[in-house]
């Protein structure tokens, strides 16, 4: 008698925890990634965009220059990559306005 409760005691347990499980995927997880989302979406409102993201999309650019050059260097690219790192906040935000 005393196996059977812990039995059925188990498999109570088990079908919470997957119930949990499901609730987390369905709700939970959407629901902090829509919120994280539009925190990051107010900050770079506010705030403006990242450092990371001036970066990010100055370098794009820069590709997108130089995938015309027949001649282009890969060294040239890190060198571009290293003046960006170089620069101060708000000289990055005047090549990122400058854009």
């Amino acid at each position: 008698m005393i196996s059977l409760y812990i039995l059925n005691t188990t498999a109570d347990l088990i079908e919470m925890v997957f119930e949990l499980g499901e609730l987390t995927r369905k709700y939970l997880v959407p629901a902090f990634v829509a919120i994280y989302v539009a925190a990051v979406m107010t900050t770079e409102y506010f705030r403006g965009p990242s450092r990371s993201r001036m970066i990010q999309v100055l370098t794009q650019e820069w590709k997108r220059i130089t995938m015309a050059d027949p001649n282009r260097d890969i060294e040239e690219s890190l060198e571009f990559i290293w003046y960006l790192e170089s620069l101060s906040d708000n000289e990055l935000m005047a090549e990122y306005k400058g854009l």
